[in-house]
């Protein structure tokens, strides 16, 4: 298996920002979401007017201010994963970007994750549990369980937490342009576990290595992640390129910049 998917930004709707692969280039992600986004009475979420990506892709990333986490000073990473990375964030002074290393200062949120994560199954899979348990994945069932345990006063308190982390993250991006992070803190494993056999186990959370994505879908901030290398067995490396809220089209440009720069729609993997 391989993370989060190359060129799919995240879009403020928290369902979209799961989805699985879509686009293997830049345009397509840009032309996918002109044909997904905007105004829809259905939909309380939806932007109210209708953005256009493709006209504006090539702009360029020229003199933007980037931020640089290696962690979001809290994360481990895997050093095949983290070198690509680093490699891939000198692209980004050569296109013309003012980098800087940071610690965002946001903290460790992986409670708040986790809670929302397993509470939301709960609710929506729990009443499942009587007919189908012995048919489902061990760790989806572990993972309701937990949810399980929550109150709904807890879950209210856990949805003014997330207002507040929010409030954290926002001011970041009045002083940087775009964050660039890893997109995963491991490379690809088999396909059966649910954590990298070198990592501390558990029966379901894979927050652990993928940790990297929750603090943008908690906040619905737009985030991409582009293919950035490989490790010394051949597996992709992702780099994943974050924006402040509403700025998917700074994203894309971001994203169409590094890929044009460092070009990987050649690589095809090994049977």
């Amino acid at each position: 298996t391989y993370g989060r998917i190359p060129y799919f930004p995240q879009n403020n709707n928290d369902s979209i920002s799961h989805l699985g692969p879509i686009t293997r280039t830049v345009t397509d992600a840009a032309l996918m979401l002109e044909v997904m986004t905007g105004p829809d009475d259905r939909d309380m979420t939806s932007l109210p007017e209708k953005p256009e990506y493709l006209t504006k892709l090539n702009e360029g990333i020229n003199g933007l201010r980037v931020a640089w986490s290696p962690d979001l000073g809290y994360l481990p990473v895997d050093q095949e994963v983290a070198e690509p990375v680093a490699r891939a964030v000198k692209v980004f002074e050569e296109l013309g970007c003012n980098v800087e290393e940071v610690d965002p200062g946001w903290g460790d949120q992986r409670e708040m994750e986790l809670f929302f994560w397993s509470a939301n199954f709960a609710g929506n899979l729990g009443h499942e549990l009587e007919k189908w348990e012995n048919q489902m994945d061990p760790g989806l069932v572990a993972c309701i369980r937990d949810g399980q345990h929550y109150t709904a006063a807890e879950y209210v308190r856990m949805k003014q937490r997330r207002v507040d982390y929010y409030s954290r993250v926002q001011p970041f991006f009045d002083k940087f342009d775009l964050l660039l992070t890893p997109t995963l803190s491991v490379a690809a494993f088999p396909v059966e576990r649910i954590i990298p056999e070198h990592w501390e186990q558990h029966p379901w959370d894979w927050i652990r290595w993928a940790g990297f994505s929750y603090p943008f879908n908690l906040t619905w901030m737009p985030a991409a992640t582009c293919p950035c290398g490989f490790t010394q067995d051949g597996l992709p490396v992702g780099l994943q390129i974050v924006a402040g809220r509403f700025h998917e089209l700074r994203v894309l440009q971001a994203s169409r910049a590094f890929e044009e720069a460092s070009p990987w729609v050649q690589h095809r993997p090994i049977p």
